[in-house]
């Protein structure tokens, strides 16, 4: 995988410098609404007029750092299609020297996986989680140094939060795991199912075992769904953590500009844990 992703950094150098730059600026014109913001929250509890080019200023900042990030999110999806592109080039090439016994052993629907799901896998791992977790660190860092010059206090609280939500997210993640492979695991029976199904299915009309099968198709989407249960648990848990910490720094009786300063630049949407985690395909094809 590593040999693929240099290979294809070196096909296509322009595309990944344009991406870096655009994550480089996605992350600081992402800090400069929360200071802008700051400025006016300031200026109305000091009972300060807000000029209309102040706030015309402010909206445009969010304007640009929407748009930045829209951009570093389409540079990262047209890599991650080039990096999948390389990846199911280098499966083509692999799946011409595989052995008659590893076609013998494995279902038809689980080889079909490694190339559909399985790479597809990668591709989110590579989006969401391996430039996405670099960037949001780097935001991270830039949020926090803005908390710590505007409240020490609230500064502290994050930093003693973030290890229990550290801990929490990756016993979520190891478990997450688990469920992911029994979720490819069960996409692959779907896979190889169907097109069994459609081989054989005179012999099922004189059998009579048309409720069977529907039957054991329904099983394999069930035990789908039930690999995927941790989509529901893990968001709210953050968003209530998110609640409980920045509750008592609001209820101050009047608005605090370094609360908003740390709280406005959320993400809004809870990473869930799979994309911090390391998601494992198939080996088989990849050796």
């Amino acid at each position: 995988m590593r040999n693929i992703a240099k290979k294809v950094i070196h096909d296509h150098p322009k595309s990944f410098i344009s991406m870096v730059l655009l994550i480089i600026l996605s992350i600081i014109t992402s800090l400069l609404p929360p200071l802008a913001l700051e400025q006016i929250v300031n200026h109305l509890t000091d009972q300060k007029e807000v000029s209309l080019l102040f706030a015309l200023a402010y909206l445009g900042l969010i304007v640009l750092s929407d748009l930045f990030a829209s951009a570093q999110n389409i540079s990262i999806t047209i890599f991650g299609q080039k990096l999948t592109h390389g990846m199911r080039s280098a499966l083509v090439q692999k799946l011409n020297t595989i052995t008659t016994g590893y076609l013998t052993n494995h279902e038809s629907g689980a080889i079909a996986s490694v190339f559909v799901n399985d790479a597809d896998i990668i591709n989110s791992l590579y989006s969401e989680g391996v430039v996405g977790m670099i960037a949001d660190l780097f935001q991270l860092i830039g949020l926090l140094f803005v908390v710590f010059t505007r409240s020490i206090g609230l500064g502290f609280i994050i930093l003693i939060v973030m290890p229990l939500i550290l801990v929490m997210t990756r016993h979520f993640q190891k478990a997450s795991l688990a469920s992911q492979k029994q979720n490819r695991a069960a996409i692959a029976k779907v896979n190889h199912h169907i097109p069994e199904t459609l081989r054989v299915l005179s012999m099922i009309h004189i059998f009579e075992k048309e409720d069977y099968m529907e039957d054991k198709y329904d099983q394999y989407i069930e035990e789908s769904y039930r690999a995927q249960r941790l989509d529901s648990v893990y968001s709210p848990i953050i968003l209530t953590i998110e609640a409980v910490v920045i509750g008592p720094a609001d209820d101050r009786g009047r608005p605090r500009a370094d609360f908003y300063t740390a709280g406005i630049n959320r993400d809004g949407n809870p990473k869930h844990p799979r994309c911090h985690g390391r998601d494992e395909p198939d080996p088989g094809l990849f050796k």
